[in-house]
């Protein structure tokens, strides 16, 4: 049942294609926020430049990092990670960096770096659904920071003319089968520790729907996954059973806050700005595209500092290698 009094806020992108969200570490903190049993009050705001996204908000407290908020509910007597052993927990941090430099490199180039898929799927989701006129340079900027990231694995040599298309690719893919075959061997049970999930499977789970749901052009992975059929049921049983509202087959289906299950952007909204609104802004669009862009890049820097927080993760606004990193600006009050 919804929420609407929770004191627990969650601020992320909105979702697609059956998924909750499209973006794999907003998957991450709804799947562990459900696993914890947390009374959450989700905002789908699509909005980057005013809060990072994901964005965790309790009372004064804002929390951009998984691991953070690992350990901030904890301290609030939520956690799926209760019944872990100190063994458990060095398999998680063994796992979760073999998730780390093994799929997100490949689901980042997959959604991001691929052109065709960026082209067709990535720049027009994200176009659609940010506010004029970070629509019109935002989803470059997050191109620009998948393919730095991409880059790093590779040693520098990715994309940079060393390797080329085909080797990266096969590289990318080859090592995320891997990782992908390991994960199906070791998944033993309906969870990754037992019966019950915990927040490394709220991880695995970020990174496995992405994959498995988003209709990229190239299906390597995503038949990799259906092929290791415990995995699939892992992602569809997390679907159902912790966001129901869902339906899992719907390609249009999106997630906004409670009161709205689909969350499907209107007709009028997919449109915007209308012509009128062009019109009026047009002469301001020059302006106000030159500060975002000097915002996300960093040529304009502001300090949001809080040392009384400790969970906060406050820092001047980020280049943009940081699109993909945990970072906070001082948001807005959150949409509904």
């Amino acid at each position: 049942m919804c929420e609407m009094s929770a004191k627990f806020e969650l601020n992320v992108w909105s979702g697609d294609w059956g998924l909750p969200s499209i973006d794999f570490k907003c998957l991450q903190m709804l799947a562990f926020c459900r696993f914890s049993g947390l009374p959450l009050k989700i905002n789908a705001t699509n909005n980057p430049l005013w809060t990072s996204l994901p964005s965790f908000r309790h009372k004064e407290a804002k929390v951009v990092e998984m691991k953070k908020l690992v350990h901030y509910l904890r301290d609030h007597n939520y956690s799926a990670d209760f019944n872990l052993s100190a063994k458990d927990m060095s398999d998680v941090l063994a796992y979760e960096a073999l998730l780390k430099s093994h799929l997100e490199p490949a689901l980042l180039y997959l959604l991001w770096v691929d052109d065709q898929n960026y082209v067709q799927l990535m720049r027009g989701w994200y176009a659609k659904r940010l506010p004029f006129p970070t629509n019109y340079f935002v989803p470059n900027l997050y191109k620009s920071a998948a393919e730095k990231t991409v880059r790093s694995r590779f040693g520098g040599h990715a994309l940079n003319g060393d390797m080329n298309d085909t080797m990266i690719e096969t590289a990318i893919l080859g090592e995320a089968q891997k990782c992908l075959t390991l994960l199906s061997e070791r998944l033993k049970d309906e969870y990754f520790f037992g019966k019950n999930p915990s927040s490394f499977d709220a991880l695995v789970f970020g990174y496995l729907a992405p994959l498995l749901k988003v209709p990229t052009h190239n299906r390597i992975l995503q038949n990799h996954i259906k092929s290791c059929d415990n995995l699939t049921k892992f992602v569809n049983k997390i679907l159902h059973n912790y966001f129901p509202t869902l339906k899992e087959n719907d390609p249009k289906n999106t997630t906004n806050d409670c009161n709205n299950s689909s969350g499907s952007p209107t007709e009028e909204e997919n449109e915007f700005p209308h012509k009128w609104r062009d019109m009026i802004l047009s002469g301001l669009f020059a302006t106000a595209a030159m500060v975002g862009y000097a915002l996300m890049t960093g040529l304009v820097k502001i300090d949001v500092s809080d040392d009384d927080n400790e969970y906060e993760t406050s820092e001047a606004v980020p280049d943009l290698s940081a699109v993909f990193n945990d970072y906070e600006e001082e948001p807005q009050e959150s949409e509904q």
